[in-house]
């Protein structure tokens, strides 16, 4: 379990997660929740006419987050799609099939889900993907994770202050009240491409 955190501010979009990893009730390793991930972007001729980097943050099950990181290869997207689009229709599509071929995808009651939340940082945009596979983007700041309900309080009172120092003050805050964040955490600027 964790805490994630963005915020736009400006041109930016700071992305911030501590770094504890917990087992059951026993806290294990710690371990960064941020990687990246190359996009790249092709015409109708299927050439590929742009490349960038996609943000990845994960809360949830940390095989899940892992297999992402270094298994899976982004599918392209199309010149003309937008990215709400690409991420509903090709990434979660991918994503979902990827999990299941490799058993890290569970099925209840018909229903597939993975244990495993992911906030997206595309083009300046922020997006979750829930263990469900709902995608939902967010104008200027969202938080997940299980200490999301102290650090959308902290957000809350720290409004006026930099990006950056109201996410360290939300990840302080959680790791103060609840017993699945640490003080230890990543906090990265993400500038628009």
């Amino acid at each position: 379990m964790t805490v994630l955190i963005a915020i736009k501010e400006e041109d930016s979009v700071f992305l911030g997660a501590d770094k504890q990893v917990t087992g059951g009730q026993i806290k294990q390793d710690k371990d960064t929740k941020i990687f990246k991930k190359e996009l790249k972007t092709i015409n109708s001729k299927d050439e590929v006419i742009k490349t960038e980097t996609v943000y990845f943050a994960e809360t949830g099950y940390v095989v899940v987050g892992n297999y992402i990181r270094y298994g899976f290869e982004l599918p392209y997207k199309e010149e003309k799609e937008s990215y709400e689009e690409y991420i509903v229709t090709k990434l979660c599509t991918k994503l979902n099939r990827s999990l299941k071929e490799s058993g890290l995808i569970k099925v209840k009651d018909s229903k597939t889900y993975s244990d495993t939340n992911f906030l997206i940082v595309m083009n300046n945009n922020i997006y979750t993907i829930s263990n469900v596979g709902l995608v939902c983007e967010f104008e200027d700041y969202v938080v997940d994770g299980s200490g999301y309900e102290v650090a959308l309080g902290s957000l809350y009172t720290s409004k006026g202050k930099s990006a950056r120092e109201r996410i360290k003050l939300a990840i302080e805050s959680c790791d103060k009240h609840t017993i699945y964040v640490n003080g230890e955490y990543d906090i990265i600027e993400i500038k628009k491409e």
